[in-house]
């Protein structure tokens, strides 16, 4: 490698300085792109973020000159192959010493040139205005599969310890003195084989308690930490159901705090369902001296579950409710030649609040099993029930979703469904 000095020497002079816009040009027959300017090519995210604008072509300019005759601008063009297999768009690169050449939206390059010979290349791109999910969200799978490492690292650690002191022998001559009033009580090891402890006293318990929660509001403090440090692409991923409106909207906000409201309640949230796994298991740590061996062995189970439906039913209301909801509230303006805008907290707020709705909600089978296990519901329950629950569904609909009929059937029509999911779960759970 050869030493480049950025102060006027060496093959590199001139200076630097980060853009502050970024331009969708209207080019010939209104076809929109955005010029790419050299190493800013090889960042995928700046890219995208064109293509999330509206860019339909993507040109690459660039001064290659300075890598001299080696495999530098070679490699450099390789880097718009993989930016026009993200975006899908074509991308046309234009370097005054090459490599110059087309790439169609599949990374195929043609009509390629060498490097330091003069060329005309003269061709045909394609135009397209559909949005890939990297367009959309970024790098939003790869921070949800690091989120992901983290739980089962933790998931891993905590499921080590608990192992470890599961196969520790029992010392008798360390157990602690009876406290004054405690009771001897009895619980099974395994079915059939009960051993004698004492009762936590009141205050105990209510230590416990405390401790576990002081716990949770840790892993809910480190959640929001993270989610706060990516609030505004967040943001942005809470604002797409908007953008598939047909009619008119913007966002705006009323209040000099109103934007750091929004963050914070997108931090706060946010923080709370990636914390969700730890909430489970600290809440399931306080319950668990309550219950038999064969009772406790579901935890991995448990827990897993009720994350994957939390997130199910996130997602149920993301694509399906929030969209029909929007455009529900936002026809109802049609005809009026009122001018729609909303201010961003509430429009925040409302997309939440269904969100973590339909989490909660979908983890009633989750709920069924675990109560099941426990003996406090039965089969016979649910279906001499059923009227009951119907009843109660489109009551609880109507006070966890916005004030419209969308909304309230978008939810209670899953959750009449999930109730008869939970009947057959019940009835698994018992055998």
């Amino acid at each position: 490698l050869r030493e480049i000095e950025f102060s006027g020497g060496g093959f590199v002079s001139g200076n630097f300085d980060a853009g502050k816009v970024r331009t969708v040009f209207s080019g010939p027959e209104d076809v929109a792109f955005s010029g790419v300017i050299c190493f800013d090519s090889v960042f995928p995210d700046l890219v995208r973020e064109f293509v999330a604008r509206g860019a339909q072509v993507l040109v690459v300019i660039t001064n290659d000159g300075w890598f001299g005759r080696t495999s530098g601008p070679y490699q450099h063009a390789e880097a718009s192959v993989f930016r026009a297999i993200e975006n899908r768009r074509a991308v046309v690169r234009c370097a005054n010493t090459g490599v110059s050449t087309f790439i169609d939206p599949y990374g195929r390059k043609s009509q390629t040139t060498g490097i330091f010979h003069s060329a005309v290349l003269t061709g045909q791109v394609a135009v397209r205005s559909d949005l890939t999910f990297y367009s959309r969200y970024g790098d939003l799978f790869s921070k949800l599969c690091l989120v992901l490492a983290v739980l089962l690292l933790a998931a891993s650690f905590y499921k080590g310890r608990s192992e470890q002191a599961s196969t520790k022998p029992p010392e008798p001559s360390i157990l602690p003195t009876p406290a004054k009033g405690s009771v001897p009580v009895s619980w099974g090891t395994d079915e059939g084989a009960p051993i004698e402890e004492l009762a936590m006293p009141f205050l105990d318990h209510l230590e416990e308690l405390r401790w576990r929660i002081l716990k949770g509001l840790v892993a809910v403090a480190v959640g929001a930490l993270i989610c706060g440090t990516f609030s505004t692409e967040i943001l942005n991923l809470l604002k797409q159901p908007i953008q598939n409106v047909k009619f008119p909207l913007k966002l705006i906000y009323l209040k000099p705090m109103g934007m750091f409201m929004v963050k914070l309640n997108i931090a706060l949230v946010g923080g709370v369902v990636l914390a969700l796994p730890v909430l489970l298991y600290q809440l399931w740590l306080f319950v668990v001296p309550g219950l038999f061996i064969n009772e406790r062995k579901y935890v991995s189970f448990i827990i897993f579950s009720s994350t994957v439906c939390f997130l199910l039913g996130a997602m149920v209301a993301y694509f399906g409710v929030v969209p029909l909801s929007l455009a529900f509230l936002a026809g109802m303006g049609e005809g009026t030649e009122v001018e729609a805008q909303w201010d961003i907290g509430s429009y925040i707020g409302f997309v939440l609040r269904l969100l973590v709705a339909f989490g909660a909600v979908f983890e009633l089978p989750v709920a069924t099993f675990f109560l099941t296990k426990v003996g406090v519901l039965t089969v016979e329950r649910m279906r001499a029930g059923r009227r009951y629950a119907l009843v109660g569904i489109f009551i609880l609909a109507a006070l966890l979703t916005p004030p419209d009929p969308i909304s309230q059937l978008m939810m209670a029509v899953p959750m009449l469904v999930l109730y008869e999911i939970s009947i057959w779960v019940s009835r698994i759970a018992a055998r």
